[in-house]
């Protein structure tokens, strides 16, 4: 009996121990497996999460799978308690994906009828705290409506007339055709020119003329963008895009990690 346990003393969790280049088991909680490791035939597992940049780009030939592996690592991510912000510009894999985990697909296109208010505070948003983020806001996007830079003289001008333009609207959220008739009265005649037509109700409707009529909170939300101008339409949907959703995550990382909640 005693040379039998003699001959037995390497077991197999003992020799694996021995051997650095074999991983015996794989514990992974979180991670993507990005392939097979040549050498010992193990998986490659990478957390980017756990990195101290977690940014992610993929570069690879059409027909690779980039699309699919984004909406599995979605899926997963959804399953853990994450919020996912898609800008899909052929909304191609979405429509699926979206009605598979209760998502919302928001068409920012012009014939779609989604309005997103520029001027609009927001749900959780105190104005008299939020007033200098909303005047940086509405003048890099007046910028780009008007597709030209805006001087020091036309900053201070314009920040007086956003902060007018609330005050004369106590009891409502005013709209873009309430600011570019108060922007005449404080000298921006030629500004208010160029934003003319994002009023005009029969160049562009209500889409960037009315109150907000989408639901901007889903945990996961896909912003479909295949209709939109590149050269004019794209950019300035996106930046209100981008904003409102930044605002909502920025607002909720703050809560979630503020000393005093």
């Amino acid at each position: 009996i005693a040379s039998d346990y003699n001959r037995r003393n390497a077991t197999t969790s003992g020799m694996v121990s021995a051997i650095p280049t074999v991983i015996m088991d794989l514990r992974h909680q979180r991670g993507t497996a990005l392939g097979i490791n040549k050498q010992d035939r193990s998986l490659v597992v990478l957390d980017r999460f756990s990195l101290m940049s977690y940014h992610k780009i993929i570069i690879a030939e059409t027909g690779s799978g980039k699309t699919v592996s984004e909406a599995i690592e979605t899926i997963r991510g959804l399953l853990r308690g994450w919020q996912y912000v898609w800008f899909d510009p052929q909304n191609t894999l979405m429509p699926q994906l979206i009605g598979l985990t209760g998502g919302e697909i928001i068409d920012l296109g012009p014939n779609a009828g989604a309005i997103i208010n520029p001027m609009d505070w927001g749900a959780t948003e105190k104005k008299d705290r939020s007033l200098p983020e909303k005047v940086i806001f509405l003048t890099a996007l007046i910028q780009l409506m008007a597709e030209r830079p805006i001087n020091a003289s036309e900053k201070s001008r314009l920040a007086r007339a956003i902060r007018n333009c609330y005050e004369d609207n106590p009891g409502r959220i005013p709209i873009l055709q309430d600011l570019v008739a108060i922007m005449s009265g404080e000298g921006l005649g030629k500004l208010a020119e160029e934003l003319e037509r994002f009023i005009d109700p029969h160049i562009y409707g209500t889409m960037f003329n009315g109150q907000t009529n989408v639901a901007l909170g889903n945990r996961h939300v896909s912003f479909n963008l295949r209709d939109l101008d590149e050269a004019q339409l794209r950019p300035i949907r996106i930046f209100q895009a981008l904003r409102s959703e930044e605002r909502r995550v920025g607002k909720e990382c703050r809560s979630r990690w503020s000393p005093y909640h």
